[in-house]
């Protein structure tokens, strides 16, 4: 019976450390954007948040660049 494995990642690699930070900078945005939205100012929240979402589909479905 074969065993599928994820491929392994190297935590050296700059597009693994470009990912993590991303995913802390966008964080906050995401709580910006979700505080301003509570401030009435909605139009805006969403443009952030349709942002983010892609920016992570990005950031998880591939490198971008070559390492």
């Amino acid at each position: 019976m074969a065993v599928l494995r994820q491929p392994e990642v190297s935590q050296d690699r700059p597009s693994f450390q470009f990912a993590l930070e991303a995913r802390v900078i966008l964080s906050t945005m995401t709580n910006v954007a979700l505080a301003v939205n509570g401030h009435g100012d909605g139009d805006f929240a969403h443009a952030q948040l349709e942002w983010i979402h892609d920016f992570l589909a990005v950031v998880d479905h591939g490198p971008l660049w070559p390492d």
